[in-house]
């Protein structure tokens, strides 16, 4: 599996402690080795190695109570009037948005139409 090393990222665990600077190796898509600054964090030869340049890392988001089928509308029964395709296309951009903002999972509450919270 390829390796990948965060360098000079601000570690946060959120086990409450305070975040800290620090390098992260990853492996396919789990969490292999932290190590603390001034540490070594041994890897392989062809492992990718980024400069995180401070900037902060940290788990995933979760959001508990999501909508992501409704879409800007006057009024809920203009839901309706969206087509399929096009809502479906709609849902998607709104979870793409929520994954590119952090949120590596959500709960979705309701959905506009039927099958829709399936993207």
């Amino acid at each position: 599996m390829p390796q990948t090393v965060f360098n000079n990222v601000q570690i946060l665990d959120c086990s409450g402690a305070q975040p800290f600077t620090g390098s992260v190796l990853v492996q396919g898509n789990r969490i292999k080795k932290i190590a603390r600054e001034g540490q070594s964090l041994e890897h392989e030869a062809g492992a990718e190695v980024i400069d995180a340049g401070g900037a902060t890392l940290m788990p995933g988001l979760v959001e508990s109570h999501a909508h992501p089928s409704f879409a800007n509308t006057a009024t809920l029964e203009a839901l309706g009037d969206i087509p399929p395709e096009e809502h479906t296309l709609l849902t998607m951009r709104h979870v793409k948005l929520m994954l590119d903002q952090g949120f590596t999972s959500l709960n979705s509450a309701a959905a506009a139409k039927p099958r829709l919270d399936v993207v």
